[in-house]
């Protein structure tokens, strides 16, 4: 039997490159088929447009306050494992991205 996404589903990620009090924490969602769909391109806008849809809220986080400001200024190896992160809960195999 097939089961649905969980659209609901809430994961907390905190980067490995956080060394500070309180950690930063995003609160990430899976993406629907569809919405995975609309990413599937590959381009980095809608690698942008991925994540922005993927984080549902940023906490202690200094700076910025829009999830899209705060994926603006996060540093290339934070991204790199936000975006990781948002694969693994899509289930996004390494050969997916390649494609």
């Amino acid at each position: 039997m097939l089961t649905g996404i969980n659209v609901n589903e809430r994961v907390e990620f905190s980067s490995k490159f956080d060394k500070n009090d309180p950690k930063t924490v995003f609160i990430l969602r899976p993406l629907t088929g569809l919405e995975m769909l609309k990413f599937s391109s590959g381009s980095i806008e809608d690698i942008v447009k991925m994540v922005e849809a993927s984080i549902v809220s940023v906490t202690d986080f200094s700076g910025a306050k829009e999830i899209r400001d705060v994926i603006n200024s996060l540093q290339m190896n934070v991204l790199g494992e936000v975006i990781q992160a948002i694969n693994a809960i899509n289930k996004v195999t390494e050969q997916d991205v390649k494609n």
